[in-house]
């Protein structure tokens, strides 16, 4: 009797939902792998084996410069026929074995160097594709798993709706999955492959299903991607583990992978050893063949030891960085917005993860996929809340530093303080929509914008001058550019290597501290950038009542004053003639400030108070004011003196 078995090995185990950060500022990584399993051979009464093949594909293999093979091995201890090595798969081949031998192993090692690059595309790709290779049309076609719906298809529309750039789509769609589709090692999603649409439907996923689907919306929108399985290393368990990802085929450049899972597009960190490339995420990773009777084979599971033996070098740096946080000096729980601004120097596309390693508590995601085209600046935005609970009169400072993929760092630092102005998240997100730049306008890559104000802070009865110098620094020109603050904008043309100025006179009657945005943009090309303004309240302390009204000759007391402030006011100090100063520090709002003493020291119920205070730049404000109180019960003496006093003045 002759069968053929096919078994697939659901071989892409599930990884905790993380970034494996832990290999990747090193330029090369030396990986071993052992692979190990075996076939069980379940004999009848009168049992008989001709032929026994295993057919096994899951090991690593070369793939150009990224991965290299540089030892490999097949063996049994079960005293093969022959081990026959192809291409693709290896095939373990027992020709009348002993009748007596019940076991079939089957072990592969291997040592691969794995690179930290990734590959470096020079020119826009037109989307969409209008040629195919014959060879790779089939990685355009729905599988049975990787399957395509009509929300598949209309989903992938939309995102790609509009764009010509076929990096940008590929990045676009995979942004998409991963900030929809939610990590979910459940058991229904651990124990069955999911198809697409599934996927699409639930909105969850492991990591061959968040594949599948993203390689679903791309071949729905005729873009060639392909399975791929192997190990990578997680900073969860601190381990290697089976793992799926994609690879997306590039005209003139071949296949580019993607790990949706990890947040990693067009590139993949040194820890991914790959295995694998296939159609479908469910074919086999091996295949049995036999010619028997009265046996029944049963396979034992797929056993994969992976370990990192060397570590070699530091990551080629990329891109240019800096990290700026776009509001300072505020209050206790603020939620402060914070650019990252990244310029590729490179005349080639550079994918970027940026992330935020030291920060406050970081609202949403902490990192941001970015995609730099040649030669191109732009910013990434993220929120941080700063602490609660704050204690008084100390300024607390925190870090925020961001790093990329390729080892690029960079860091900034915020101050804030019980009772300065809260800043909400609400207003964090409109100060970011502000500077984010639109869908449709391309960044200027070859063009200067400079703006600076002419003092470093205004009072808001003051008239401030905000000025732009827009320089051309490309060897084109530039006709017709708009320069626009808020909707206030100015036409200029710019030759090659010429400079303009731009001005704006603000009324500041009804502005406060924030961040004045000017964008210059030709109709598909934009530039933002953005200048602090520093607005500067009066205070203006008032005092509103004074207590007492009455009190006895002698008795210890406190004078009251009510005040109230717009804005903080700094080194209060209330001077009460024939009584003395005293210090209140800063005052902000509706506060009762208490100044203990007896009333024999002020006998005549007169008050005459001096209240001076600064502002946020010191500026120093003075105010007098006079109350009356009644002292009742004086000594007869004590009346004389004040009759006297009076009479002789």
């Amino acid at each position: 009797m002759k069968k053929l078995l096919v078994i697939l090995f659901l071989l892409f185990v599930n990884l905790a939902y993380a970034v494996p950060d832990n290999y990747n500022n090193y330029s090369s990584l030396e990986i071993s792998t052992m692979i190990s399993s075996s076939v069980v051979a379940q004999k009848g009464t009168t049992p008989r084996i001709d032929v026994f093949d295993v057919n096994f594909s899951f090991f690593p293999k070369d793939e150009g410069k990224r991965q290299i093979v540089v030892e490999k091995k097949f063996y049994s201890d079960k005293d093969p026929t022959s081990i026959l090595e192809g291409e693709d798969s290896v095939v373990y081949h027992w020709k009348d074995p002993s009748i007596k031998q019940t076991l079939f192993d089957y072990n592969a090692e291997a040592k691969v160097v794995t690179v930290n690059t990734f590959k470096k595309i020079e020119d826009m790709i037109r989307f969409p594709l209008t040629k195919v290779p014959k060879d790779v049309v089939q990685y355009t076609k729905p599988s049975e798993f990787i399957d395509i719906n009509d929300d598949i298809k209309n989903k992938a529309s939309e995102i790609a709706d509009g764009e010509t750039d076929y990096y940008k789509v590929i990045f676009k769609i995979a942004n998409w999955v991963q900030e929809n589709v939610n990590y979910n090692l459940s058991t229904l999603t651990a124990e069955a492959v999911q198809k697409s649409s599934w996927v699409m439907e639930n909105r969850e996923g492991v990591c061959d299903e968040i594949t599948s689907l993203y390689i679903s919306m791309l071949r729905s929108l005729g873009i060639p991607a392909r399975f791929v399985g192997g190990q990578v290393y997680s900073n969860i368990d601190h381990n290697f583990g089976n793992h799926g990802w994609a690879e997306v085929y590039f005209p003139s450049f071949g296949w580019v992978p993607v790990d949706v899972t990890f947040g990693q597009v067009g590139w993949v960190d040194p820890s991914h050893v790959k295995f694998k490339d296939a159609i479908d995420a469910n074919e086999p990773s091996v295949t049995f063949f036999w010619k028997a009777m009265d046996v029944e084979f049963l396979p034992n599971p797929v056993n994969i030891n992976t370990v990192v033996e060397k570590k070699t070098g530091s990551v080629k740096k990329e891109v240019s960085m800096k990290v700026e946080s776009l509001e300072d000096n505020l209050g206790e729980g603020s939620y402060v917005p914070i650019m990252v601004d990244i310029v590729n120097p490179n005349n080639y596309y550079v994918p970027l993860k940026v992330r935020l390693t030291t920060a406050p508590q970081v609202v949403g995601k902490s990192y941001k996929n970015v995609l730099l085209r040649p030669l191109e600046e732009k910013n990434v935005f993220f929120i941080v809340k700063l602490k609660d609970n704050l204690k008084p009169n100390y300024v607390y400072t925190t870090v925020v530093e961001a790093v990329t993929n390729f080892g690029e760092s960079a860091k900034t630092e915020i101050k804030f303080e019980k009772g300065k102005r809260k800043m909400t998240k609400e207003e964090a997100e409109d100060v970011i929509k502000l500077l984010e730049p639109r869908d449709d306008k391309q960044y200027f890559p070859n063009l200067e914008l400079n703006c600076k104000l002419d003092q470093r802070y205004y009072y808001n009865d003051e008239l401030a001058r905000l000025s732009c110098d827009v320089k051309n620094t490309g060897n084109m020109r530039f006709d017709d550019l708009k320069a626009c603050y808020v909707t206030d904008c100015k036409y200029i043309d710019l030759a090659v290597n010429e400079k303009k100025s731009v001005e704006w006179v603000l009324d500041l009657k009804n502005y406060k501290d924030t961040n004045l945005v000017v964008s210059v943009e030709s109709k598909t090309m934009q530039k933002t950038t953005f200048v602090k303004l520093d607005v500067i309240e009066n205070p203006n302390l008032e005092v509103l009542s004074f207590k007492p009204k009455e009190i006895e000759y002698g008795q210890d007391s406190e004078m009251l004053f009510e005040v109230n402030t717009s804005y903080e006011a700094r080194n209060v100090v209330i001077n009460v003639k024939h009584f003395g100063s005293t210090d209140f520090d800063n005052v902000r709002s509706h506060k009762v400030l208490s100044i203990p003493f007896n009333s024999k020291d002020l006998p005549r119920g007169n008050v005459e108070a001096t209240v001076t205070y600064n502002d946020a730049v010191d500026k120093k404000y003075v105010k007098q004011y006079n109350f009356k109180f009644n002292v009742i019960n004086k000594p007869w003496y004590i009346k004389f003196i004040i009759w006297l006093e009076g009479f002789l003045n």
